[in-house]
C-alpha cells in the first residue's frame, strides 16, 4: 500500500520530533519535506501538511492555497489552550489533532485523509471539517476574472504617480468602481501627493485579508465618486516583512466589487537577495499579474533611454499584457516628438504611444493635495484610455492578438 507523503512545518513542540521519529521507526507515512518558508509548502509535492497553531505564517489564505493544490491540512493544537483548536477550525483546516495525542492517532488521521480520492470528498463528520466554499470564497475566486489590474510604472522622476492618479480618476467615470493602489515598495507617494493620512494603509489591508483583522474595505480612502485609494507602506523598511503573495491577495480581494485596480509600482524590478523575500519582489509580482502595462518616461533622451530599459525588464516579467508608453511633460515640439517616436519604435513597438503636455495645474494641485480633474493632461489621458480599453481585456495567459499603434497628439490648453 502506498504510504501517504506529508510535509511537517517545523516546530519546537514535542509532537514534531516524536512524530518524525515514529514515522522513521514504524512507517505509516513518509516525511517528504520539513517546511520553514510558506512558499516551500506551495511548491513541494505531498499529500498532507501538518502545522502547529503557533506557526506565524498560518493564515486562512495560506490554507486556501494548500487546498488549491488538492492537499490536506492537519492542524495541531494545544489541549490546554481551547482557543487554539477554535483558531485552526476558523482557518478551514481539514482536521485537528491534540499535540499530546498518541502517535498512532496522528498516523491514523493522516492515513484517513489518504483514503479519500480528493479533498472535496472528505467525510462530513471528520473532526474539524469545514463546509463547502462560502459566498466570500466564491466571490474571491471570481475576482480574479473580474477586476482588471492596470500597472503604471517607469523610471524614477518621470511622473508615474501623477499619471496613475489621472488614469484612476478617468476610470472612476466608468460604471465600475476603481481602486488606486500605491504599490511602490521603495518610495510610496500617493498618500503624500493627496494629503491623505498614513493610516489605514497596505499593511493594515494585509492584516484584514490574511488574518481577518477588520474589514479590507475600511482600509481605503474615498477620493471621488467611484474611486478609492489604498495607501502604500507607512515605512519602506516593512517591505522585508511582506510576501508578494499577500499583496496580490489584497489586490484580488479589493477587486471583488471593482472593475479596475490601478497600481502605482516602483521603478526597480531587479531581482537580488536583500533580506525578506527579495528586494523589489512586490513590484515584480504585480507587474507579472498586470492585464495592461503603462510605462511613463520623461521627454528627454535620458528619460527615453530609462523608459526603454524599464520596458525591457517589464517584458521579461509579463509577456502577455499590452504595453502603453507615455512620454510625460512633452514640449509640444513636433520635431522633438518625432525624434522620440522614431527612437522608441526603433527599439520597441508599443500598443499605444502618448505624449502628455506639461500641465501647470499639476504643480498647484500638488501643493494643495488635490487631484487635477480638467485640463490638457486629463484630456490626453481620456484619449489614451479610450484607445487602450477599446481592446478586449487580456486575462492570464490569453491568446495573443494583433496590436494597433496610435499616437495621441498634444492638445493646446
Amino acid at each position: 500500500m502506498h504510504e501517504p507523503e506529508i510535509a511537517l512545518v517545523f516546530s519546537s513542540e514535542p509532537w514534531f520530533e516524536d512524530l518524525h521519529r515514529h514515522l522513521t521507526d514504524h512507517g505509516g507515512a513518509r516525511v517528504r519535506q520539513v517546511v520553514m518558508d510558506p512558499a516551500i509548502a506551495l511548491d513541494e509535492q505531498f499529500d498532507t501538511l501538518l502545522v502547529s497553531h503557533r506557526w506565524p505564517a498560518l493564515t486562512r489564505r495560506f490554507v486556501d492555497g494548500i487546498h488549491e493544490h488538492d492537499r490536506w491540512v492537519l492542524g495541531v493544537y494545544e489541549p490546554s489552550e481551547p482557543a487554539s483548536r477554535e483558531f485552526l477550525v476558523s482557518l478551514g483546516v481539514d482536521g485537528v489533532v491534540a499535540g499530546d495525542a498518541a502517535m498512532a492517532v496522528f498516523v491514523e488521521t493522516i492515513v484517513g485523509f489518504g483514503r479519500s480520492r480528493s479533498r472535496v470528498e472528505r467525510d462530513d463528520t471528520q473532526q474539524g471539517r469545514m463546509d463547502g466554499a462560502s459566498d466570500d470564497e466564491v466571490a474571491f475566486a471570481a475576482s480574479e476574472r473580474g477586476a482588471e489590474l492596470l500597472v503604471v510604472g517607469g523610471p524614477p522622476g518621470a511622473g508615474r504617480t501623477e499619471v496613475a492618479l489621472a488614469v484612476a480618476l478617468a476610470l472612476a467615470r466608468f460604471p465600475e468602481r476603481t481602486l488606486l493602489f500605491d504599490a511602490d515598495e521603495s518610495w510610496p507617494a500617493v498618500a503624500q501627493r493627496l494629503a491623505l493620512p498614513v493610516e489605514p494603509n497596505l499593511r493594515m489591508a494585509i492584516e484584514a485579508v490574511e488574518h481577518g483583522v477588520g474589514d479590507p474595505e475600511r482600509c481605503v480612502h474615498p477620493l471621488a465618486p467611484g474611486l478609492d485609494v489604498l495607501c502604500g507602506l507607512p515605512n519602506v523598511a516593512l517591505w522585508a516583512q511582506i510576501r508578494p503573495a499577500e499583496v496580490l491577495d489584497v489586490v484580488r480581494a479589493m477587486g471583488r466589487e471593482r472593475g479596475y485596480v490601478v497600481a502605482d509600482v516602483g521603478s526597480s524590478t531587479e531581482e537580488f537577495d536583500g533580506g525578506g523575500h527579495g528586494r523589489f519582489a512586490i513590484t515584480r509580482a504585480i507587474v507579472g499579474e498586470a492585464v495592461r502595462l503603462f510605462g511613463v518616461g520623461g521627454a528627454t533622451p535620458v528619460g527615453i533611454s530609462r523608459l526603454l530599459r524599464w520596458v525591457a525588464a517589464a517584458r521579461m516579467l509579463n509577456t502577455d499584457a499590452p504595453v502603453h508608453l507615455i512620454v510625460n511633460r512633452s514640449t509640444r515640439s513636433a520635431y522633438r516628438e518625432g525624434e522620440i517616436e522614431r527612437e522608441i519604435r526603433r527599439t520597441f513597438a508599443p500598443a499605444t504611444l502618448t505624449f502628455l503636455p506639461d500641465d501647470r495645474r499639476i504643480e498647484a494641485a500638488c501643493w494643495s493635495g488635490e487631484a487635477v480633474v480638467n485640463g490638457p493632461l486629463v484630456r490626453a489621458i481620456h484619449r489614451l484610455l479610450g484607445d487602450a480599453l477599446a481592446r478586449p481585456p487580456r486575462r492570464r495567459r490569453p491568446r495573443r492578438r494583433g496590436q494597433r499603434v496610435t499616437v495621441a497628439a498634444p492638445v493646446a490648453p
